[in-house]
């Protein structure tokens, strides 16, 4: 293993970066071929070397304002564990609290990183470094990581090359029709939560193949992930949890930045629908792609940018949250099955799988992971057992796994 003596140096931290720090995501990929442990540290301080915009090696300072980019640093994130018996204990994580740590175990690869540092985009390249074809020397590579993902220009680009984008993003926001506030919470909105967990199971090729003739059977306009998260919203409530009538779903914003652009810092906003208990998953579908096509999940981030940096001029770094009680929210977090998941080294492509743990935003927050690999929909849904049972959220995403039309009809 080489060591390099690249200088440090400061770098100011973007908003929706700043906003995310503290909060850890945990991803867990196998059964795989997994390299030495030293081309696994090369690797990554190659990454790292290429500059802030990598990621690797980045530390926040006290104030959150700037990155301490220290590229050597990233060396001794490698460490080596045993198989365990069951992958998922994985999700709990090393208890480190650097910002980038990876972890081979066995034939599972597991990386943990500071929300601050960027979302998916980030562990999906950092696993293509290791057991898949990706190389920090390809220019192209440098060219996607290194692409500004401004939002602030992003909105300008989007919304200046199609004027008629306002006033759609206006007339959807006032045509949503929610349902009556509920007064019946049960959940703290605030205070001390422990660590999260994360309950996980699979929609094997079978289940994914049965949901599609239903919904092909109902002439059902609503895509593959639209019907897992209704679904799974419906088994939440089925086994007991006291869910909120919307569902926030993530959309990535990289789908209006130019062509090619892959920046690895957070570009994510997200849309919040209603959604009464059983509600048609077509008309949640219509109403979240009405959304992207019109700019409103780009408009709500550079909305939230104006919100923080206002309340950082009046001292009030975070929101102050509601005195409570409330009910639990569920947010969604979808992946399509990407070209780069073929290019993992799998042991066995039939059983590969990804597992996720993420800190979710508020104490009755619950945030399900979907993502499509090796034909299958892995889900992970995280939450916070000393808020909300794990046995009824385990319960409904075993549930849902195991009949998911049942949750639908």
């Amino acid at each position: 293993m080489r060591r390099r003596n690249t200088p440090t140096s400061t770098v100011k931290a973007a908003t929706l970066d700043r906003v995310h720090v503290g909060s850890r995501t945990v991803v867990v990929l196998g059964p795989v071929r997994l390299p030495d442990p030293d081309f696994v540290r090369d690797r990554l301080c190659a990454l790292a070397d290429l500059g802030p915009t990598a990621r690797l090696g980045l530390r926040p300072d006290s104030q959150r304002r700037h990155w301490l980019h220290d590229p050597e640093s990233i060396a001794d994130a490698v460490s080596v564990e045993a198989a365990p018996d069951d992958p998922g204990s994985l999700l709990s994580g090393s208890g480190s609290s650097e910002p980038f740590c990876m972890t081979l175990a066995g034939d599972h690869l597991r990386t943990e990183h500071d929300h601050g540092l960027g979302e998916v985009q980030l562990a999906l390249l950092s696993h293509l470094l290791v057991i898949g074809d990706a190389d920090p020397a390809d220019p192209a590579l440098r060219a996607q990581i290194g692409a500004n993902g401004d939002i602030v220009r992003a909105a300008l680009r989007t919304f200046a090359t199609d004027p008629r984008r306002i006033p759609a993003v206006l007339t959807q926001t006032r045509a949503v029709r929610w349902p009556d506030a509920e007064d019946d919470g049960i959940y703290p909105a605030r205070g001390p939560v422990g660590p999260a967990a994360a309950q996980t199971s699979v929609l094997t090729r079978e289940k994914i193949a049965a949901l599609r003739r239903w919904r092909s059977d109902r002439a059902l306009d609503a895509s593959m992930m639209t019907l897992v998260m209704c679904g799974f919203s419906n088994a939440l409530a089925a086994h007991g949890v006291v869910l909120d009538q919307s569902i926030t779903v993530t959309v990535d914003l990289r789908r209006y930045l130019p062509a090619g652009a892959n920046p690895l810092n957070n570009v994510v906003s997200s849309v919040c629908l209603p959604y009464p208990r059983r509600s048609d998953p077509a008309t949640v579908h219509r109403q979240l792609a009405a959304a992207v096509k019109s700019g409103r999940p780009l408009a709500a981030a550079v909305r939230s940018v104006a919100t923080i940096r206002a309340r950082e001029m009046l001292g009030r770094w975070r929101p102050v949250a509601a005195d409570g009680p409330v009910r639990a929210h569920l947010t969604f977090a979808g992946v399509h099955e990407l070209p780069q998941f073929s290019r993992f080294d799998w042991i066995d492509p039939e059983a590969g799988g990804c597992l996720v743990r993420s800190d979710p935003g508020d104490p009755a927050g619950i945030l399900l992971d979907a993502i499509g690999i090796c034909g299958g929909i892995w889900l992970s849904a995280s939450h916070h057992p000393t808020v909300i049972p794990t046995a009824q959220v385990e319960a409904a995403i075993s549930g849902f796994a195991a009949d998911p039309i049942s949750y639908l009809n």
